[in-house]
């Protein structure tokens, strides 16, 4: 009997409501995801070509995991307490990517846009597939004794089954590199396959090409509203170029004596001394002091404290402590992203240093709190931040980010 036959029996009512329990799925989330998430696993078990040294290999982990079928008859109650079923989900996802060759985050994506369901459940079914086949097939194995080269001629037989019912989206990511590759080292389609690729291609251009246009626009605008600020600047102040620089003692000693001096020029001319008054040497130098006392150049000196304080403000960095209430992250009552200053500050904080994981923790009981926990998950994926240095965890606390 077909693996996947044995496994289905074995599945009944309240296992399967457990499992979308488990993984927050509803009831058509978990039959379509678990039926072509189920024949995937199978089949990056058995792809061809199915060596002696691969069939060792899953019966090694078979045996050592000790997969013996008891999981299955007493899945409902492993699944219903959180902290044991969020463990066999974490050592099913280590099963998979063992066997698995290609990338699981872009497998991931493929299946959420093939099959149609929300991304954390297909994250969930990735690890709990695992466990489930394997315990199917370990008890398969104790049943019949098999021997290596009895697993191995069962394990051929599912190859059949797995290349019809499949989705063929997903076929290619069963497959090696080395049957994937023609001697010109290019992939192997059909030609409809090619046919539909160019009419993808060109179409998926179309689309864009606005939006790039648009960008351009944008990028031309933005510089042209900077060098007409630019121009601004440099048009002559009634202080030169001093007010770029009043965080300095310095500067401040130069701009004071700019001031005095404008003052003085700015002020009447004093008349010229009778030639009478020329030989009384007292006299002299009180009239030529009497004008810079009496100068009006102390009274811009009050005005610098307050120039100082608006040169000298630095605006505070979102970002400073790596925890953030992220309430105008989101969109209200949605898991998506409007301004991502908060998540990008995050990143660039962690790059810094490339040290220590950026924990996402929150209510996940919540399905809002759960979907924007992974949209925040991905968004920090996407700026450059490894996954191994992401991590979700439930709290009783909103959603937050804290590196740890």
């Amino acid at each position: 009997m077909q693996l996947i036959n044995l496994l289905s029996q074995k599945l009944d009512a309240d296992a399967k409501q457990a499992m979308a329990q488990a993984t927050q799925a509803t009831p058509a989330e978990l039959e379509k995801g678990l039926n072509q998430i189920t024949r995937l696993f199978i089949g990056v078990l058995v792809q061809p070509p199915l060596s002696s040294t691969r069939v060792e290999s899953i019966q090694q982990v078979v045996d050592e995991g000790g997969h013996t079928g008891e999981l299955l008859s007493n899945l409902p109650n492993l699944l219903a307490d959180e902290q044991r079923s969020s463990l066999l989900i974490d050592i099913g996802t280590k099963i998979f990517n063992h066997f698995y060759e290609g990338d699981a985050e872009i497998l991931t994506e493929k299946l959420t846009m093939v099959l149609g369901i929300r991304k954390p459940v297909v994250q969930s079914l990735l690890g709990l597939t695992p466990p489930l086949v394997l315990g199917t097939l370990g008890a398969q194995i104790r049943k019949e004794r098999w021997t290596t080269q009895e697993l191995q001629s069962y394990l051929e037989e599912q190859q059949a089954d797995i290349q019809t019912e499949l989705s063929p989206y997903l076929t290619p990511h069963l497959t090696t590199k080395a049957s994937t590759s023609s001697p010109s080292g290019e992939p192997k389609l059909p030609s409809s396959s090619k046919k539909n690729s160019k009419k993808k291609s060109s179409f998926n251009f179309l689309i864009w090409l606005p939006w790039l246009l648009m960008g351009l626009l944008v990028a031309a605008s933005w510089w042209y509203i900077r060098t007409l600020q630019s121009q601004d600047l440099e048009v002559a102040h009634p202080l030169g170029d001093s007010l770029s620089v009043l965080t300095d003692d310095a500067n401040l000693a130069q701009i004071e004596e700019r001031l005095n001096q404008r003052a003085d020029s700015t002020m009447p001319s004093t008349p010229a001394p009778e030639p009478t008054q020329a030989p009384v040497p007292e006299t002299q130098p009180e009239v030529v002091a009497k004008p810079k006392d009496s100068a009006p150049s102390p009274t811009p000196v009050p005005s610098q404290p307050r120039v100082e304080k608006t040169a000298t403000s630095v605006p505070k960095e979102v970002a400073s402590s790596l925890s953030a209430a992220l309430k105008t992250t989101f969109q209200s009552g949605s898991a998506e992203i409007k301004d991502d200053q908060v998540v990008k500050n995050l990143a660039t904080k962690w790059l810094e240093n490339k040290s220590g994981v950026l924990v996402i923790e929150g209510n996940l009981a919540n399905r809002l709190t759960e979907d924007q926990a992974y949209a925040l998950r991905e968004r920090l994926f996407q700026l450059g931040v490894p996954t191994a240095s992401i991590r979700i965890e439930k709290a009783k606390t909103p959603l937050q980010v804290t590196l740890k």
